[in-house]
Order: C-alpha cells, then structure tokens, then sequence
C-alpha cells in the first residue's frame, strides 16, 4: 500500500513540474515574440531619422541658395510647409516622405532666427511603419547680436532637438 501511495505522489509531482515548465516557457516565448518585433522596428526607425534629417538638410540649403524661399506669401504669414517624397537610390520606389515647416516669425531682432520642423514617415501615409519629428533654428544674422563682428554661427542649426516618433 505504500508503494502505491508514493507513485501516486509521485505522478503528481511530476504533473505539478510539468505544469510549471510549460508555464516558464510560455512566458519564455512571449518575451522572445516581443522581442521579435522591437527589433522589426528598429530598421523603419532608423529610416525616419534618416528621412527627417534629410528633410532638415533640404531646408537648411533652399534657404542658402534660394533668394525666393521661402516664397513671398502675405505679409502675416510667418510659416511655409512643403513636402517631398524620399526615395531610394534607384529614384523609383518610395520609402518616404518629409514635411518641413519654416516658421519666420522670428527671422528680426533681437532673434534673427528661422526656426524649422522637419517630420518624416516611413512607408505610406495611411499606415506609416515609423515616424519622425526634428526641430532646429537656424541662426540668420549676420553680425554677432549687439556688436560688429561677422557671426561665426551664420546659416548653422542651433538648438538641435530630436522630438521622436512612432
């Protein structure tokens, strides 16, 4: 009778540790499939701090070069926003796009700023897979403020901020 006591016991225990490694790899797994996917994400991420930062370089030269950009709206306008798709290097197929805002609202004294928003999306506007936003100003006086000298900082980002995404 004692034998069969103990390998029901036994049974049971067995049961119980069975119970408990299947439970473990369970959330083994679960971990693992989020994983997984974290790391899916980070590729389009990438991509959309690549993507923004190329739409800030854009903005930062169309002012450089192009007397008339931003073009000459009302005299209350003090945003301009465009648009443009990022391609890849064979120019055919769409990975993005990004939206630049240039805010001139501060373009006078004692500022003498442009500041810029540059927000890119990976994959299609409808169902982006990531997302981007980078604010910059851009330093236009040409004089250091208050004094004489030439300004060491003109035409440079200043106050780089990368606010995230998706």
């Amino acid at each position: 009778m004692t034998r069969r006591r103990r390998s029901g016991f036994l049974l049971v225990a067995a049961l119980l540790i069975s119970i408990i490694l299947l439970t473990m790899g369970m959330a083994l797994l679960g971990t693992r499939v989020t994983q997984y996917k974290s790391a899916l994400l980070v590729a389009p991420a990438a991509q959309a701090r690549a993507i923004a930062e190329a739409g800030m370089e854009d903005a930062k030269i169309k002012l450089e070069k192009d007397l008339l950009f931003p073009p000459p709206g009302a005299d209350e306008q003090t945003s301009f926003t465009y648009a443009e798709p990022f391609t890849d290097v064979d120019g055919t197929s769409v990975l993005g796009s990004y939206t630049v805002t240039v805010d001139i609202a501060k373009k006078n004294g004692p500022f003498f700023i442009y500041r810029l928003t540059s927000t890119s999306v990976v994959g299609s506007a409808e169902k982006p897979t990531a997302m981007r936003t980078i604010t910059a100003e851009l330093d236009v006086s040409p004089r250091v403020r208050g004094g004489s000298m030439t300004n060491p900082g003109y035409y440079k980002l200043i106050n780089w901020q990368d606010l995230g995404g998706l």
